[in-house]
């Protein structure tokens, strides 16, 4: 799909996801934008890859996100297009329907989601949008202004944020505050504009192992990507 922005790649015969979202204006792929198909096993249902937009649900990487999905475009009176993409969940026997819409004029990507419990019984479930970003040290995320903590995976682990004031997957981020960050974990290539904190999450360059932060606490909708670099971004509103 495409208008005068933007530029949408949706692949239903990959879980429906979006495999290219690319900004029209300035050339900037602000999702990742995955050249290689090369499944991991990290899905729940087993093959997984990353990159684009992975739609996920009932749970952790979604069992059907390498599946084919049923897919129909929808055509609007006003010029608005919508994919929608649609598919049995293999394992609870729930049915999802997320369609990607792109309207005219506009620069951004409206998601809508049906979900529909087809079994007798209550069901449970997580429902989000795995957003993939082209990240390097001049690359820096936000959160909502009223997020003051952040958690890991299954809150094994929590730090203030922005600005990390203990040890956080290893990482000693209190004595970087103190005594600046060490030799081996400054960055390698490129270094973010003077005067930045040393134990500042936000900062792609202040985070030397792979790691995971999870906003808690707000009452906000938003959340989202700036890089510096590009001098572009995205924000996820949701």
């Amino acid at each position: 799909m495409e208008n005068e922005f933007l530029r949408v790649v949706v692949l239903p015969e990959i879980g429906g996801r979006i495999h290219v979202g690319l900004d029209k204006s300035n050339g900037y792929d602000f999702f990742y934008r995955q050249n290689v198909i090369k499944p991991a096993l990290v899905g729940l249902a087993g093959p997984w890859i990353s990159g684009g937009v992975e739609f996920n649900w009932p749970q952790h990487h979604r069992p059907a996100t390498f599946m084919s999905v049923q897919a129909q475009i929808e055509e609007h009176s006003d010029g608005t297009r919508t994919v929608w993409c649609s598919d049995h969940e293999p394992m609870n026997r729930l049915k999802s329907a997320h369609g990607i819409c792109l309207h005219p004029g506009k620069a951004y990507i409206e998601l809508k989601v049906r979900l529909y419990n087809r079994t007798p019984f209550t069901q449970t479930f997580l429902w989000w949008a795995n957003a993939g970003v082209h990240v390097h040290e001049l690359y820096q995320s936000f959160f909502p202004p009223d997020v003051q903590y952040v958690a890991d995976h299954a809150k094994r682990a929590v730090s203030r944020f922005p600005l990390c004031e203990e040890r956080y997957y290893g990482v000693q981020y209190g004595e970087r505050a103190r005594s600046g960050v060490p030799v081996e974990e400054r960055p390698r290539r490129l270094v973010p504009p003077g005067g930045y904190p040393p134990n500042d999450l936000s900062w792609y360059a202040n985070i030397p192992v792979p790691t995971s932060y999870m906003a808690t606490g707000s009452v906000e909708n938003f959340f989202g990507g700036y890089d510096h670099r590009q001098k572009a971004g995205l924000v996820h509103v949701a």
